[in-house]
């Protein structure tokens, strides 16, 4: 049996729990954010800090005006919960530059495959030339680090100083 005076000594790792509603808790008043802790019912006393469920009840975002949100978390559920059935641009983009990136993902979801498929295609051409171009542009570097060590070597100049100079490695330069 523990003694009165032992306490919570524990070096436990904060665990939260966000959990989404789409109804309001049954004998609460409706609250769109929610903070649950433990507590001790002896005391009243909080258990642990390190332990918290937040509620989302999502439910009041549902089908109302864009001007119902008034703080930044109530925009973000406000856009979750809606990004399904809107047809225009996502709102609240000029607050959080975020919500233009959401709006692109909104966009894609109201799309049909074959729009879809050519999105991706698109796409993956888009990230291929992206890739190759970067290649291009890494490799044109290496060989002009090779030319300058090149010629810091046929002066001379010591190898540590090459190395620094052309971020070659000791070895890429002795073999020149």
């Amino acid at each position: 049996m523990r003694s009165k005076s032992a306490s919570w000594n524990f070096d436990l790792h904060p665990v939260y729990g966000v959990f989404f509603l789409n109804f309001h808790m049954k004998g609460l008043k409706p609250q769109a954010i929610r903070t649950i802790q433990l507590k001790v019912d002896e005391t009243g006393e909080i258990f642990s800090e390190k332990l918290k469920a937040f509620t989302l009840e999502l439910v009041d975002f549902k089908d109302k005006p864009e001007a119902y949100p008034k703080s930044q978390i109530e925009y973000w559920l406000y856009n979750l919960v809606n990004m399904e059935s809107m047809t225009e641009a996502l709102p609240f983009q000029t607050q959080q530059p975020i919500f233009s990136k959401m709006g692109g993902i909104s966009e894609l979801s109201h799309m049909n495959s074959e729009e879809r498929r050519k999105y991706f295609n698109s796409l993956n051409k888009y990230r291929t030339n992206l890739s190759v171009m970067e290649h291009a542009v890494e490799e044109g570097v290496q060989k002009k680090a090779i030319e300058i060590a090149r010629n810091l070597k046929a002066l001379n100049v010591p190898i540590d100083t090459i190395v620094k100079s052309t971020g070659l490695s000791v070895e890429q330069i002795e073999k020149l």
